[in-house]
């Protein structure tokens, strides 16, 4: 049991890092709200972190970890010599960071979750790849789907069957010449595939999986907008069901 004095200086301890946490946080927001109103363009010149510190009037600690923070958004880059530049925030490398801890948050929804997401970003986006789609895209969609009845037909859903039907999915998404959609889809199949191993209600083999991406493939191919969203509906519809268990 602490006596007063180790109380007390406990106590004393956190109230102190609750403020330098404010503090931060404070100056997180207000310089990000300089960068965001500011004309400067990618790989111009900020500040370094001791004239943030002087113009801002905190110590050189908040300061950095101020800076830290707003490297870590992606808003920021930190340059030897020079000091803290403009950056562009990549998409996909920010839904690297955020995405584990997302899911963790959820708990047993994490899935179901992570499932309805990719739904919504795949059924949102073939319409984009049956119109951008090159020949040579849909020739490969059309191997790849061959590629995965060979394999489970031949081995079940194996490892390389797992990575084939990511590399199909990934393929449509590529098909959308959104580089954000394409690379968003590659973090978050990634994952998903990774989690959805860990759920018992997830069947191995869908009896559907081979005929459904041979169907998607060929309607993209015959650029048939409707027909491609129906049957990725139906198949994206099968993976979500065997969430739910």
């Amino acid at each position: 049991m602490l006596d007063n004095k180790d109380y007390y200086f406990a106590q004393s301890m956190h109230k102190k890092k609750e403020d330098t946490q404010n503090l931060t946080s404070n100056l997180v927001e207000k310089i990000r709200s300089r960068v965001m109103d500011s004309n400067l363009e990618t790989g111009a010149v900020f500040m370094t972190v001791d004239q943030i510190a002087a113009e801002y009037g905190v110590s050189r600690t908040i300061a950095r970890e101020a800076a830290s923070q707003l490297k870590a958004l992606g808003l920021l880059k930190g340059r030897q010599r020079v000091g803290l530049v403009m950056h562009r925030p990549d998409a996909q490398d920010l839904m690297k960071n955020w995405l584990p801890l997302y899911a963790r948050s959820l708990g047993g929804e994490s899935i179901q979750a992570l499932g309805q997401l990719r739904y919504t970003l795949e059924l949102g986006a073939v319409g984009f790849a049956v119109t951008n789609a090159t020949e040579d895209q849909t020739n490969q969609l059309k191997e790849i789907a061959a590629h995965f009845e060979a394999v489970t037909s031949a081995f079940g859903q194996t490892e390389e069957a797992d990575k084939t039907e990511l590399g199909f999915h990934s393929l449509i998404l590529e098909m959308s010449g959104n580089p954000l959609i394409s690379g968003m889809h590659g973090v978050l199949s990634d994952y998903f595939r990774v989690a959805v191993q860990k759920n018992p209600n997830w069947r191995k083999v869908s009896p559907d999986a081979v005929w459904e991406h041979k169907a998607i493939a060929n309607a993209i191919a015959l650029r048939d907008v409707e027909l491609a969203r129906n049957i990725l509906r139906h198949h994206l519809d099968n993976s979500l069901s065997e969430l739910r268990g």
